[in-house]
C-alpha cells in the first residue's frame, strides 16, 4: 500500500483504500461514547465512525431481534456465531453525532439526523459541552420516540 494511504471500512461494510485522514478525536473519546451507550441507551446494535472532527453514531435499519428468531442455524454456523451472521446483514446509518468545538476545553456539540423531507440533514439537539455531560443527557433518547423531539 502506498505511503499516505490506508484501508477503510465504514459501518456498512464497505472497503475503500484512500488518503490517511487526521482526526483530533482521540481514542478515549471514542470509548467515553462508547461505555456511554451500553450504559445510558437500550441499543445493542450500533457502530461508531469518527470523521474529522466528528464521533458519530450509527443504529441498525432492522429489527436485528427480529432478525435472530428467522436466521437458520446453518446461517449462523456458515460465519461463525450470531452477532457475525447479523454483522452481514444489517446495515447501519448515522443518527447521533457529537463534533468537537473546542480542543482545548474539549468541548462538542451534538447534533441528530433530522428526517423531515425538507430538511434531511443534521440539527444541533446541544451544547456546547463537556462530552460526559451531553452522552448522559442525550444517548438514553436513541431508538426511542423521545429522540424526535430533541431539537
Amino acid at each position: 500500500m502506498s505511503e499516505g494511504y490506508e484501508v477503510y471500512e465504514n459501518p456498512n461494510g464497505q472497503v475503500f483504500l484512500r488518503k490517511k485522514k487526521p482526526t483530533i478525536i482521540s481514542d478515549s473519546e471514542i470509548r467515553v461514547v462508547d461505555q456511554g451507550m451500553r450504559k445510558y441507551s437500550d441499543i445493542e446494535y450500533y457502530k461508531l465512525d469518527t470523521k474529522n472532527n466528528a464521533i458519530i453514531v450509527y443504529l441498525a435499519d432492522q429489527d436485528a431481534e427480529t432478525i435472530e428468531k428467522l436466521l437458520p442455524e446453518r446461517y449462523i454456523a456458515k460465519y461463525g456465531g450470531m452477532e457475525k451472521a447479523l454483522d452481514s446483514i444489517l446495515e447501519y446509518s448515522p443518527m447521533m453525532r457529537f463534533i468537537l468545538t473546542d480542543n482545548e476545553e474539549k468541548r462538542f456539540v451534538v447534533e441528530r439526523y433530522c428526517f423531515l423531507g425538507s430538511i434531511d440533514d443534521w440539527i444541533n439537539i446541544g451544547g456546547p459541552d463537556k462530552l460526559e455531560n451531553l452522552i448522559k443527557r442525550y444517548l438514553k433518547h436513541l431508538g426511542k420516540e423521545s429522540f424526535f423531539e430533541l431539537f
